[in-house]
């Protein structure tokens, strides 16, 4: 059990390892790796990684500015 116990250990830190490497390579590149956009703009219909302004809510983001 305890030979087994490392193994996932090891296996899940390596996850975690990969999983961050990937969203600082994305982060470096200049694509967005949240969930869920901010206010004022649109994901990409092309790349779910890039933003685009979403031109109804500039209207709003401009008065509050």
């Amino acid at each position: 059990m305890p030979v087994k116990n490392l193994i996932n250990d090891s296996y899940s830190r390596d996850i975690s390892v990969k999983v961050r490497t990937n969203q600082q390579i994305k982060r470096i590149n200049g694509g967005y790796i949240g969930s869920f956009t901010p206010f004022g703009y649109l994901k990409y219909s092309d790349n779910k990684n890039k933003l685009v302004v979403d031109e109804k809510a500039a209207i709003t983001v401009n008065d509050i500015f």
